[in-house]
């Protein structure tokens, strides 16, 4: 997770360092309460979103002196100076391009087959292959793919797809939450365990 802590050139702030200490003591507490381990998987970047600084270019050492050796000395778990270079160096883990296809099911339509649109989470999936659907355990074979709208021959983890879905499949048969596998396929619970933050109570 990246925090940035922003508007760090308003004149009542002017870069200073105790207000940006400040602010991540204040957002310690709550980010721990959501299950994140702090000085491993937290880094604390300042910026000016307005004018720039620390986004693509790194603040000016006469305007905020002690950021650089902050980020030299790996402080608040952040070793890069910028929020473009930061986010280059961060590495997706979990999703695989050679397991299981696994694509939840966002929404479907019509348009001379049935379309199901959703996003790679896992695998590749490939115009030609057969998929099963789950929980019906239905298979299908994959006529067509497309990411941002465009055909493509393959999809890998990550993009977000539609999937058109031959052999007979109408569009009743592919629901919202359903999830498109390749063998083997998903599991089908009754039951499942987890742990469930709330980040926001509306009124």
């Amino acid at each position: 997770l990246v925090v940035v802590i922003n508007k760090m050139d308003d004149p009542t702030v002017m870069w200073s360092k105790v207000r940006f200490d400040e602010c991540i003591s204040k957002l310690r507490p709550y980010l721990k309460s959501c299950g994140y381990i702090i000085k491993k998987e937290v880094k604390f970047l300042p910026i000016s979103g307005l004018g720039g600084a620390n986004v693509k270019d790194e603040v000016d050492a006469a305007v905020c002196p002690w950021w650089k050796k902050s980020y030299t000395n790996g402080d608040n778990n952040t070793s890069v100076g910028t929020l473009i270079g930061l986010l280059d160096t961060i590495e997706l883990k979990e999703r695989v391009p050679d397991a299981p296809v696994r694509i939840p099911v966002l929404g479907r339509y019509t348009d001379r087959g049935t379309i199901a649109m959703g996003k790679v989470e896992s695998g590749t999936i490939r115009a030609g292959m057969k998929v099963v659907l789950m929980p019906t355990r239905n298979e299908y074979k994959v006529e067509g793919v497309w990411a941002n709208e465009e055909p493509v021959l393959a999809a890998r983890p990550g993009e977000n797809v539609l999937v058109k879905l031959g052999g007979g499949c109408a569009v009743e048969d592919c629901q919202k939450g359903f999830v498109i596998c390749s063998k083997p396929p998903c599991r089908a619970v009754s039951k499942m365990i987890c742990d469930i933050a709330l980040l926001d109570m509306p009124d």
